[in-house]
């Protein structure tokens, strides 16, 4: 499993929120 944090950054341009994205892959 692989711990990505901070893409909220990008995904923010999109969904309009640039809060600190934590996913689970």
């Amino acid at each position: 499993a692989t711990l990505n944090a901070g893409a909220g950054q990008a995904a923010g341009a999109y969904t309009g929120t640039f809060d600190v994205t934590v996913s689970y892959q």
